[in-house]
């Protein structure tokens, strides 16, 4: 089942008057003792959840496989902070009272804080490539966003992102 759930994001959510436990396929997703709500989104990279807890307490969440990092409230626990138990293929930790944002990281991803670049820009004609400004971006929760004012003439143009040599296959441009 991990690994089925870890191909497809799946959202999960659920509101109770007393211990919160999810299961699947006698497999259990989500448990705490105490009254939580709670959604998560599973990819392959990290498992992204909010909880919201009326008190402090413990939670085991299903994770597929052992994480490289777990953050809290966007910042990084170390490893005695967390558990994971092989055999459930979950973690656990603590999580203070109210809401918080959790991410068990498959990736080894070191920080959740945005990341500022400035990636040039190039036009490309007839083979000549030719520089005409650099787009400030961001990098954080796994999206890249900038802006660009285009300073050449109106015109059809065909965009396509590159790392080094390789064409990056997701752009979107709006």
């Amino acid at each position: 089942m991990g690994k089925a759930i870890m191909a497809a994001a799946v959202l999960l959510g659920i509101g109770c008057t007393g211990a919160t436990e999810v299961l699947s396929g006698g497999r259990t997703l989500f448990r705490s003792a105490g009254r939580v709500t709670y959604g998560a989104v599973y990819s392959g990279r990290a498992v992204k959840a909010s909880v919201a807890a009326e008190a402090a307490g413990r939670v085991t969440m299903f994770a597929g496989r052992e994480p490289v990092t777990v953050f809290l409230g966007g910042e990084a626990l170390g490893r005695g902070a967390w558990e994971y138990d092989a055999a459930a293929e979950s973690v656990t930790l603590s999580v203070p009272a109210g809401r918080s944002e959790l991410q068990i990281r498959f990736d080894g991803l070191a920080s959740l804080a945005p990341v500022r670049v400035s990636i040039p820009v190039s036009l490309v004609v007839e083979g000549t490539d030719r520089v005409v400004g650099a787009m400030a971006a961001e990098m954080a929760d796994e999206r890249l966003s900038g802006r660009f004012a285009w300073p050449g003439p109106e015109g059809f143009y065909d965009l396509e992102a590159r790392l080094g040599e390789a064409a990056v296959p997701a752009l979107a441009v709006r």
